[in-house]
């Protein structure tokens, strides 16, 4: 085990029914600006059967909580925590664009981006923290401990709904349900997860 991030690349695609198996423009170009830029790096792109496959015998004991997630989004969240936190790498959506090489963050143990002002009434009042990590790109070395915890707080919302719903805290009704992925296993999650291990 290394406490550097390796040089590897993660990409997920699994098309929804209904959806081209074939990658789009966009996508196509994600993954070619990716390999430009970094040439001597692992590219490793999962489909939604590597992705079971992947789950099945790398974490057979998250299956379940795999199956049990009722939006699709938030299995690939929680498939791109698995994935870097047993292989190590960076983990990129499929319509990041990379404007230089990220070669200078592979001296480091874990990498997270900004994504925005929170409005989580919970992470203001509990933790002093009105900014929110984003997950749509980071970087981590082999069997992080953050990655690990982010891991096991997506674990907890599927065992204890109510303490993840405590993120909700201050959101009006009818917005609720936009702000049930970022809360649950997005942004908020890794927010969540970074206010409450500090070290």
């Amino acid at each position: 085990m290394t406490d550097k991030i390796p040089p590897r690349i993660i990409h997920v695609y699994s098309p929804e029914s209904g959806e081209p198996e074939e990658l789009s423009l966009l996508h196509q170009a994600a993954l070619a600006n990716a390999k430009a830029l970094h040439p001597n790096f692992e590219h490793v792109l999962f489909g939604s059967g590597e992705m079971e496959d992947f789950v099945r015998e790398e974490f057979p004991e998250f299956q379940a909580v795999m199956a049990s997630f009722s939006r699709r989004i938030q299995r690939f969240d929680f498939f791109r925590y698995l994935a870097v936190y047993r292989i190590g790498g960076f983990y990129f959506d499929l319509d990041v664009l990379l404007a230089r090489s990220i070669c200078p963050l592979l001296d480091h143990t874990c990498v997270f981006p900004f994504e925005e002002l929170t409005v989580s009434q919970f992470l203001r009042d509990s933790h002093g923290m009105d900014w929110e990590v984003a997950n749509y790109g980071f970087g981590a070395a082999p069997q992080n401990a953050f990655i690990g915890a982010l891991i096991e707080n997506c674990v907890r919302f599927v065992n204890e709904p109510a303490w993840g719903y405590q993120m909700m805290q201050g959101i009006p009704g009818a917005f609720r349900d936009v702000y049930v992925v970022p809360f649950t296993t997005g942004p908020g999650m890794v927010s969540r997860t970074l206010a409450e291990n500090p070290h």
